[in-house]
């Protein structure tokens, strides 16, 4: 959504690119942090559990 309104903006001259990428990159970057910080279990879980027969 913020990508979309990111080149509303642009299209509108109001916003350039460089702002554009920087809020989505902070964004996500922010985002993948909390994500790290709050399901860190969850996240080791899914990358080393092992596979069960018929998945």
């Amino acid at each position: 959504m913020g990508w979309l309104m990111g080149g509303f903006q642009m299209a509108r001259g109001q916003h350039y690119f460089s702002h554009t990428l920087v809020s989505m990159l902070l964004a996500w970057g922010i985002s993948s942090l909390i994500m790290a910080l709050f399901m860190k279990e969850d996240i080791v879980f899914m990358i080393y559990s092992p596979r069960l027969e018929g998945e």
